[in-house]
């Protein structure tokens, strides 16, 4: 994960590699863990907000939100 960051990375710019990083070791839990309901929170919708990023996330089953209030109704409906 570390290596697809330095070499590969998904989030463009040098000052990103920790949020790549990050980004790098959810998208390999999840390619793990396909079938289980997944979920992610952060406000930094400037990284991981990304149309691109959200369809990658997507694509894994992962539920990308933002909002507190929208995860919690997420959680309630689990």
């Amino acid at each position: 994960m570390l290596e697809a960051t330095l070499t590969n990375p998904l989030l463009p710019g040098k000052n990103q590699k920790r949020d790549d990083f990050i980004l790098q070791v959810i998208l390999a839990h999840a390619e793990n863990n396909l079938s289980i309901n997944k979920a992610f929170f952060s406000e930094n919708t400037k990284e991981f907000g990304n149309t691109n990023i959200q369809q990658i996330l997507a694509n894994l089953g992962i539920n990308y939100f933002s909002k507190i209030p929208n995860l919690e109704g997420w959680l309630n409906k689990q």
